[in-house]
């Protein structure tokens, strides 16, 4: 199976109708569009970012990242670029399955330490409680992501659990940590 029909299969059969633009201090979350496939076929290609993703392969096939934009089509999975400079250096999504909320992102290696997961991250779980109607958003890293696992933290998200799970990447089970938001623990964050 590809990881384009993994992330299919994954995110169910109910789509939106396309995922709102959304625009941060610093960022815009657009839908994502086939003229992003380069970057996401030159981010892929770093095994710095995808030895951290669990439905992405490395090496990463040549002309997969059309397929990956059209895969995310009608969900929400938003493209992230920089106000001042247009052009894709990031995703960030939610999930959409009925029971629950799920948070992903990634980021190109040469954004890392910008804060760039951190704020996209945030409006993407603002989004899921106040656009949605999340009671709770989900997420986690693999074991040894400290970067990812702090932006998380600085979220509101705790640890909630571990478990193993399939990296296509690193092509092995590998130690995922859960971690959970609830809507009441976001609500406390938020006010104050």
């Amino acid at each position: 199976m590809q990881d384009h029909e993994v992330i299919a299969e994954a995110h169910g059969t109910t789509r939106p109708a396309r995922p709102p633009r959304i625009e941060t201090e610093r960022l815009v979350l657009r839908e994502m569009v086939l003229e992003d496939a380069p970057a996401i076929q030159e981010i892929f290609s770093d095994f710095a970012v995808t030895r951290w993703l669990s439905l992405v392969p490395h090496p990463y096939p040549e002309g997969e990242a059309i397929r990956y934009v059209e895969a995310c089509s009608g969900f929400y999975v938003w493209a992230i670029e920089a106000r001042d400079r247009p052009g894709l250096i990031g995703m960030v999504g939610i999930d959409s399955p009925e029971d629950k909320r799920a948070l992903g992102y990634w980021v190109g290696r040469s954004h890392w330490g910008l804060g760039v997961a951190s704020e996209a991250s945030e409006a993407a779980v603002r989004f899921a409680f106040e656009d949605m109607a999340a009671d709770q958003v989900v997420s986690g890293v693999f074991e040894g992501n400290e970067a990812s696992i702090r932006i998380q933290e600085k979220l509101g998200f705790r640890v909630i659990g571990e478990r193993m799970l399939h990296s296509f990447s690193n092509n092995r089970e590998m130690l995922h940590i859960d971690t959970a938001l609830s809507r009441a623990e976001w609500q406390m964050r938020a006010r104050g």
